[in-house]
């Protein structure tokens, strides 16, 4: 808590559907000591069944987001990609010289 803000922070591969303002929702209840941390733990155990209502969405930022990607070299692929981008590039005056060390570079850094 710090300047009346609370921070949380959350990591994980992947979210359910306003999974994170429920979380947050359970944590500020154990605060204001509406459910105690065994009841906290009995409803992720389920073994108690509680409709935890998501926290307001008024307040709550989304503050990053990354999504670790690894691209498989395709070359088949990225000739026909060349040819659709030459294209649009052509259309925009854009030189192929220009394009294709761009191109190469970021071919080269997969």
């Amino acid at each position: 808590l710090k300047d009346d803000v609370i921070s949380f922070s959350f990591k994980a591969k992947s979210f359910l559907w306003q999974q994170v303002r429920r979380m947050v929702s359970l944590i500020l209840m154990v605060g204001k000591e509406i459910l105690s941390l065994e009841e906290v733990s009995e409803i992720l155990d389920g073994k108690l069944r509680k409709n935890i209502a998501p926290a307001p969405a008024h307040g709550l930022i989304l503050f990053d987001v990354s999504y670790p990607v690894r691209f498989k070299k395709d070359e088949k692929a990225a000739a026909k990609g060349i040819k659709v981008v030459e294209e649009l590039l052509r259309k925009a005056s854009v030189s192929r010289f220009v394009f294709k060390s761009i191109l190469e570079k970021v071919l080269n850094s997969l």
